[in-house]
């Protein structure tokens, strides 16, 4: 018994090491690694726009604070023995889960206080706004773990020739390879592994996902082709034309409120009844709640609708409201804005050619009759003025 133990076990281990693990092609010819799996972010950019004075007032203001980047956890190489002397120094490192504490920007803005509101509307003592541009990292797939990929082989033919491309690529995106050879050894893996970390990729090994990253060829029968004059290597980052514009508000404690718009059943059915299901701003009554739910689902077409106009108090974060505005460098700004302006001017506010303190008490005042917030040309007063773009 004892022996027909030993065999299986033996014969059990054979198949299992002869089989591929997960995550490995059975092709042959085709080599495999492991790689470090770190964490994909995505870089945002933002660029925030805020009032920072007025002229010669000066308004009641707050200190507020925007995180660019939340307190995390990463791995990262380190060196745990100091008595370890190798050929290769990178042998001496070992993977360490490590703290990051958070990044943020701070702002002192003025409140979206009347006294503030009465500024935006004078335009011989307009408000003064300031532009921050800034970075956010937003963690798109969680890492920490390592996994088999698809690796250039060692026994190559053309091995030497891809790893001297790899290196002409490094040293093209600022990364110290030394003198580029066909020798991959601690310098180039070094900088390497500072290319892959800094883009999100398996970190370790010259595998496929790295070698399209450089535009490196590799004979890889699904690679795309590409021609490598279509780049430009300086553009790693977005461009201020990527970033998206924010206008900040920052509430006290005078309550701010906003035009809004609700639907109102008016009409349901052909019993008078029925009219009563509703309150005036269309919620349903709670006794009639099942009822009208039942009316709504079966007889939609029976319904007819009214647009009522109110008032919904503003609420932000932490007393802070971001509203997407216009980017001012956006290449149809010039045309949108004389959209704005001959709108503005159609109604008989008075405006100049462009965007000045004058034409910015216009734009005010517009915002402040129709229950608009105030000081920014955002998106939904672009949208109140029937502008689309």
């Amino acid at each position: 018994m004892k022996i027909f133990l030993v065999v299986l076990v033996i014969v059990l281990s054979s198949t299992i090491h002869s089989q591929s693990e997960s995550g490995m092609s059975s092709e042959p010819g085709q080599c495999h690694a492991k790689c470090y799996i770190q964490d994909t972010y995505e870089t945002i950019g933002t660029r925030l726009v805020h009032p920072i004075s007025s002229g010669s007032n000066t308004l009641p203001t707050k200190q507020i604070t925007i995180i660019n980047q939340p307190a995390a956890q990463e791995w990262v190489k380190r060196r745990v023995n100091k008595n370890c002397l190798p050929n290769d120094p990178n042998d001496c490192l070992v993977w360490c889960l490590v703290d990051t504490p958070e990044k943020v920007s701070h702002f002192i803005i003025p409140y979206y206080s009347q006294q503030y509101r009465k500024s935006l509307v004078e335009s011989e003592d307009s408000i003064l706004f300031d532009t921050r541009s800034m970075k956010t990292r937003v963690l798109i797939s969680q890492g920490g773990f390592t996994e088999w990929k698809k690796v250039i082989c060692g026994d190559r033919s053309d091995y030497g020739q891809i790893v001297i491309e790899v290196q002409n690529a490094l040293k093209k995106r600022g990364f110290d390879v030394g003198v580029p050879d066909n020798q991959f050894g601690y310098q180039s893996k070094a900088a390497l592994e500072k290319f892959q970390k800094a883009n999100g990729l398996p970190i370790g090994n010259l595998d496929f996902e790295t070698l399209r990253a450089l535009r490196v060829d590799h004979g890889d029968p699904n690679q795309v082709d590409y021609d490598s004059t279509d780049v430009d290597l300086t553009q790693d980052q977005p461009t201020m034309d990527d970033e998206a514009c924010w206008g900040v508000y920052v509430l006290n404690e005078e309550p701010v409120y906003e035009a809004s718009q609700v639907q109102k059943p008016i009409y349901i059915g052909s019993n008078p009844k029925e009219l009563n299901l509703v309150d005036f701003y269309g919620k349903p009554i709670a006794k009639n709640d099942r009822k009208l739910k039942k009316l709504l689902k079966k007889h939609p077409e029976s319904i007819q609708w009214e647009t009522i106009e109110t008032q919904v108090e503003v609420k932000g974060e932490d007393d802070i409201v971001k509203r997407q505005i216009l980017c001012d460098d956006r290449a149809d700004y010039p045309t949108i804005l004389n959209m704005v302006l001959d709108k503005l001017s159609f109604y008989g506010y008075e405006v100049d050619i462009d965007f000045t303190p004058k034409s910015r008490a216009a734009l005010a005042k517009y915002q402040q009759e129709h229950g608009l917030l105030m000081g920014y040309l955002d998106y939904k007063t672009l949208d109140h003025l029937g502008i689309s773009f």
